[in-house]
């Protein structure tokens, strides 16, 4: 197909010229099927299947908090005489979406911040029930809660709450364990208990117990080389492989409940709670039992093409860190790489160590624009203070 979709832009493959952009993912993955099918090039495609697969989008979870809003404007504000339902409904909708009177229980700020997440920002179950309870635990954090701020400022910065909100979903996408109690814990409490899940991940990592030997990855997509002997891998989230019991151990996976019991059986020291069922791994898999963090819940997002995972490999292949990139979002370059660093993490979800930092930002300098990266957290924090220092004097990121 001569077209592709890089987050909410399409592009023409051979140039990588864009043809346009939508406010959101789902637009844009329409369009980009209107226009190869106007080349007569997408005429095998499940269209039904296809569209079912898009509308799992941010902008209709926010819809939850939008009804609410609604339901409650409809006990202030009756129908006009003679006006239709239709009608009706049409005015309530303006209300809640006017600022200067939205009288409704999530205000347009929130909704609307909501509904531009990224789809990866939502677990893959229960949805609508994230969508509510984040409206409601930010505006309570934002109005008495251990976050709030001064009148009139309220709801003003949420992109604060993106990284918490990332590491919480992680969290519900990969612990099994959790129950319907969670959706009455406050933003606070839910980080915490998100902390502890990622704490948990990461207690086999420094164990030299628990070490394992040879190349344990299934592929090896080396995309940039480094005169040390170090590589960045584009990782492989398709092909699989089974895994040993030890390697089970270390990476937080059992094939059966027999397997699982002969476990805590052998390592009683060891918390189990956050171990899944798994007949056999891929290398997102393996990058996330080696690394002792959650890049292995992103694989359906990898398939997806709405993200690529790299890893940083020493010359013997093992990894030392991981960088998530959102595809698209940026301005196409040629020769320049497409898409945003949303992550990058060290062992146990901790930024880098500075000897692997060095080698991220030379790769980051080579490959990508710096409006890809230059004020993204994580970016910034495999920054020394003085670096931070002189970019701000020099206007060359925000304070």
């Amino acid at each position: 197909m001569p077209y592709e979709r890089r987050g909410k832009c399409v592009y023409k493959k051979n140039t990588g010229k864009k043809k346009g952009c939508s406010d959101s993912v789902e637009k844009a993955k329409k369009y980009l099927i209107r226009l190869n099918m106007a080349k007569k090039e997408a005429l095998s495609l499940d269209l039904d299947e296809e569209i079912e697969n898009y509308l799992a989008e941010a902008a209709k979870d926010a819809k939850v908090l939008r009804k609410i809003n609604i339901d409650l404007i409809k006990k202030e504000v009756s129908p006009e005489p003679g006006e239709s339902p239709r009608d009706y409904h049409t005015r309530l909708q303006q209300i809640e979406q006017d600022p200067d009177v939205h009288i409704g229980a999530f205000g347009p700020e929130l909704v609307k911040w909501i509904e531009e997440l990224p789809d990866s920002f939502f677990p893959t179950n229960g949805r609508k029930m994230f969508a509510k309870w984040l409206g409601n635990a930010i505006w309570f954090e934002e109005m008495e809660g251990d976050s709030r701020v001064a009148m009139k400022d309220e709801f003003k910065d949420l992109k604060k709450y993106e990284e918490g909100g990332q590491q919480i979903t992680d969290m519900l996408n990969g612990d099994r364990s959790l129950s319907n109690e969670i959706w009455d814990l406050s933003w606070t409490q839910m980080l915490d208990l998100s902390e502890q899940w990622h704490e948990r991940l990461r207690q086999n990592i420094d164990d030299e117990s628990m070490a394992l030997v040879g190349d344990l990855y299934n592929t090896k997509d080396v995309k940039y080389k480094f005169e040390n002997g170090f590589t960045m891998v584009l990782v492989d989230a398709e092909k699989k492989r089974d895994y040993t019991f030890k390697e089970g151990v270390k990476w937080g996976f059992y094939h059966n409940s027999a397997e699982l019991e002969e476990m805590e059986k052998k390592y009683p020291e060891r918390d189990f709670s956050s171990f899944q069922q798994k007949s056999s791994v891929n290398d997102l898999d393996i990058e996330g039992g080696e690394m002792g963090h959650c890049v292995g819940g992103y694989c359906s997002w990898v398939r997806s093409g709405d993200k690529d995972i790299y890893s940083l490999r020493g010359p013997d292949n093992k990894p030392h860190a991981t960088i998530e990139v959102e595809i698209g979002g940026s301005e196409y370059h040629p020769g320049r790489m497409s898409g945003v660093i949303k992550q990058i993490k060290g062992k146990g979800n901790t930024a880098p160590k500075e000897k692997y930092a060095t080698l991220i930002r030379k790769w980051l300098s080579d490959n990508f624009e710096k409006e890809a990266y230059n004020e993204e957290p994580d970016f910034l924090q495999i920054q020394s203070a003085d670096e931070l220092i002189d970019r701000v004097e020099n206007n060359a990121i925000s304070r």
